[in-house]
């Protein structure tokens, strides 16, 4: 029980640290299919058996979720460059100038 709790705060750090390199849209699909693999990893892994109601739970659950992530997602890049501008002027800077999004840390 430890070693979970240990497995977990470690991920939400690590998912903390990697909001530096791509766009909160992209970081919330990504957590959202924490249910889809949760369910797959226990068929494979507990043998537990994927029910029908689990099917459509699944289904409705991951289409609310591309209706919410998927736009932003889509965006053109004229309407990103757009925000961007709008954020630029909007977001606080530090003493190099940079905005607080361009500071990933790792390769992109």
């Amino acid at each position: 029980c430890v070693g979970i709790v240990c497995t977990l705060h470690i991920l939400n750090i690590l998912m903390i640290v990697g909001l530096e390199c791509i766009s909160v849209a992209l970081s919330n699909a990504v957590f959202q299919l924490q249910a889809a693999f949760c369910v797959g990893l226990s068929v494979i892994l507990l043998k537990d058996r994927f029910t029908r109601p689990q099917a459509v739970g699944m289904v409705v659950s991951l289409a609310g979720v591309c209706v919410i992530v998927l736009p932003p997602l889509m965006m053109v890049p004229d309407d990103l460059s757009t925000i961007s501008e709008a954020k630029s002027q909007n977001t606080p800077s530090d003493a190099s100038g940079a905005s607080p999004t361009t500071n990933c840390r790792f390769p992109q």
